[in-house]
C-alpha cells in the first residue's frame, strides 16, 4: 500500500509524456512528417504560412491538427495541394477525436477513378467521422464533392465554409450514404456541372443547423441536390442560388424526405421549374419556413411539387414575391397538406398564388391566405383538373388580368369550406371565382361578396352544400359567426377548434361563447 502513490505518478506522467504537441515547421518540416510522429491525444500546431501538402492521412490516430488564427479572427495556416491530390484523407475507421481546426483547404483535386474510390478534391472520408472547426475549403476540385466527399462517414463540422470550389456534382460537399452534422456552416460561389451546386444528400441524414448557401450553381439544385436522402435543414438560409435547369435552392428527387423548419428561400433562380425548391416523387415536411422572391421560367416560383405520390406536407410557410410561368408561388401536383400558409404578391400567367394541377391523390388547404397575388387567369389560386379541398381560407385583393381574381377553376371540381373571397379582380369575368364550362366546385359556408365586378361566374356554376353567401356586398360581420350561417352555435366552435393557432386564438374561443346562440341579420 505505501507504494500505490508512487505508482499512480508514475501511471500519470506517462499519460501526459503521450499527451505531446508537435509544433511544425520547428519540430518537423511537414505536416505529414508530424502526423507520422504522432499518438492518439497529440497535438499538430501548425504555424501561419503555406503548407504545399496533400493526401495527409491521421491513419486512424485520434490527434489535432490546428491551424493558427490572428487576432483578427482570420485563418493564417494554409495547406495548398496544387493540383497535385486530395488534401487530407480519413479512410482508417477515425472518430470524432480526430480533429481538423483552423485550416485553410485549397488546390485539392481528385478525378473518377474506376478501380477505387478517388473523390473529393479537399477532404475524403471513408467509414470515418471526423471532426472539423472553423476550416474552410477553397478552390478545390474532384469528379464529386470539391471541397468534401464522404463515403459511409458521418463527419461533424463547426463553422466550416466551402467556397469557389467545382466539380461534377456536389460542388462543395457531396454525401453518399452519409450522415454528417453540420452547424454555423457556409457555402458560397461552389460550381457543379450537373447536380448540387453546394451539396449532394444521396441515401443518407444529414443534419444542418443555421448553414448558408449562397450563389451556388448547377443544373440542377443550384444550393442542393437529394436523392433517396432525408436531410434535416433547421434556420437554414438559401440565397442567389441558380440552377439553369430546376431547383434554384434545392431539388429534391424520387424517395427523399426532407424536413425543413425556419429555413429561408431567397432570390433564387431556375431557368426552367421551381425557384426555391423542387419535390419531385417524394415526401417533404416544412415548417416556418419562407420563400421569397425566386424566380423560375416556367412553372413554380417558389415551389414546384411534380407527380408525388407521397404527401407534401407544408405548415405555416410564406410565398412572397415569387414569380413564374404557371405558379407564381406554388405548383403542386399529386398529394398534399398545407396548413396556415400565406401566399402575398406572386405572380404568374396562371395561378398567381398557387396552381394545383391534375390532384388526383388528394390535396387540402387549411386556414390558408391569399393576399395580393397576380396573374393573367387565378390571381390567388387556379384549380386544374380534378380539385383540392379548400377550408377556412381567405382570398383577398388578388387581381386576374381576364378570369377569376381570387379562383379559376379549369375541369376541376374542387370543394370549397368556410372560406372568404372579398376584395378580388378580374378584368373578364369571375372576380370572386371564375368556374369553366367542365368545372363545377362544392362550395359550404363560403362568403363570396364585395369584389370588383361579377362576384361568382357563371353565377349558377358551383353545388351548393349550404350556408353560402354570394352577395355584390358583403354584409356586416356578425361576431362570433365564423361560418357565415346568421347564428352563433356550435359549429363555430368546432371551427375555432380546427383552426387553432391557424388563425384562431383564445380570443376567439371567447368570442363565441360571449355570443353563444346570437342570431345575426
Amino acid at each position: 500500500m505505501k507504494r500505490l502513490p508512487h505508482i499512480l505518478t508514475l501511471t500519470c506522467t506517462a499519460c501526459l509524456a503521450s499527451a505531446a504537441t508537435i509544433n511544425v515547421p520547428a519540430d518537423y518540416a511537414t505536416i505529414k512528417g508530424a502526423i507520422h510522429a504522432s499518438s492518439d491525444g497529440d497535438v499538430i500546431a501548425i504555424a501561419a504560412g503555406t503548407y504545399y501538402e496533400w493526401n495527409l492521412n491521421p491513419q486512424g490516430r485520434a490527434i489535432t491538427i490546428r491551424g493558427r488564427v490572428n487576432t483578427d479572427g482570420e485563418l493564417t495556416t494554409t495547406i495548398d495541394a496544387q493540383g497535385s491530390g486530395i488534401v487530407l484523407r480519413c479512410n482508417s475507421g477515425e472518430t470524432e477525436s480526430t480533429i481538423f481546426e483552423h485550416l485553410i483547404i485549397t488546390g485539392g483535386y481528385s478525378d473518377y477513378d474506376d478501380v477505387g474510390l478517388d473523390f473529393g478534391g479537399g477532404m475524403c472520408n471513408e467509414s470515418s467521422n471526423p471532426t472539423l472547426n472553423n476550416c474552410m475549403f477553397m478552390a478545390n476540385t474532384a469528379y464529386s464533392g470539391g471541397g468534401m466527399f464522404n463515403w459511409l462517414s458521418n463527419p461533424t463540422l463547426n463553422g466550416c465554409t466551402f467556397m469557389d470550389n467545382t466539380s461534377g456534382g456536389g460542388a462543395g460537399m457531396s454525401n453518399q450514404a452519409s450522415s454528417p452534422r453540420l452547424i454555423d456552416c457556409t457555402f458560397s460561389n461552389n460550381t457543379a456541372e450537373n447536380i448540387g451546386g453546394a451539396m449532394i444528400n444521396s441515401q443518407g441524414t444529414p443534419m444542418l443547423e443555421h448553414c448558408t448557401f449562397t450563389n451556388n450553381t448547377a443544373q440542377f439544385g443550384g444550393a442542393m441536390y437529394i436523392s433517396q436522402g432525408s436531410p434535416t435543414m433547421l434556420g437554414c438560409v438559401l440565397t442567389a442560388n441558380v440552377a439553369t435547369m430546376s431547383g434554384g435552392g434545392i431539388y429534391s428527387n424520387s424517395n427523399s424526405n426532407p424536413m425543413l423548419e425556419h429555413c429561408t428561400f431567397e432570390n433564387n433562380i431556375a431557368g426552367s421549374n421551381a425557384g426555391g425548391m423542387q419535390n419531385w416523387r417524394g415526401s417533404a415536411s416544412l415548417n416556418n419556413c419562407t420563400f421569397t422572391g425566386n424566380h423560375a421560367g416556367n412553372r413554380g416560383g417558389g415551389m414546384y411539387n411534380p407527380g408525388n405520390f407521397e404527401d407534401i406536407v407544408l405548415t405555416d410557410c410564406t410565398f412572397t414575391a415569387n414569380e413564374a410561368n404557371e405558379g407564381g408561388g406554388i405548383r403542386h401536383t399529386g398529394r398534399g397538406s398545407l396548413v396556415g400558409c400565406r401566399f402575398e404578391h406572386n405572380r404568374a400567367h396562371l395561378g398567381g398564388g398557387m396552381l394545383i394541377y391534375h390532384c388526383g391523390w388528394g390535396t387540402s388547404l387549411n386556414t390558408c391566405t391569399f393576399t395580393g397575388n397576380m396573374a393573367h387567369s387565378g390571381g390567388g389560386i387556379a384549380n386544374k383538373y380534378l380539385g383540392a379541398t379548400i377550408t377556412d381560407c381567405a382570398f383577398t385583393a388578388n387581381t386576374a388580368d381576364e378570369f377569376g381574381g381570387g379562383m379559376y377553376n379549369i375541369d376541376s371540381n374542387p370543394t370549397v369550406v368556410i372560406c372568404r373571397f372579398t376584395g378580388n379582380t378580374a378584368q373578364e369575368a369571375g372576380s370572386g371565382m371564375y368556374n369553366d364550362d367542365e368545372s363545377l366546385p362544392s362550395l359550404q359556408g363560403t362568403r363570396i361578396c364585395s369584389n370588383t365586378t361579377d362576384q361568382l361566374s357563371p353565377a349558377d356554376s358551383y353545388d351548393d352544400d349550404g350556408g353560402n353567401t354570394i352577395v355584390d356586398e358583403c354584409p356586416e360581420d356578425c361576431l362570433g359567426d365564423f361560418t357565415d350561417d346568421g347564428i352563433v352555435n356550435v359549429d363555430d366552435l368546432l371551427v375555432v377548434i380546427a383552426g387553432w393557432n391557424r388563425p384562431y386564438t383564445v380570443d376567439d374561443l371567447l368570442l363565441v361563447t360571449a355570443t353563444w346562440h346570437a342570431t345575426c341579420p
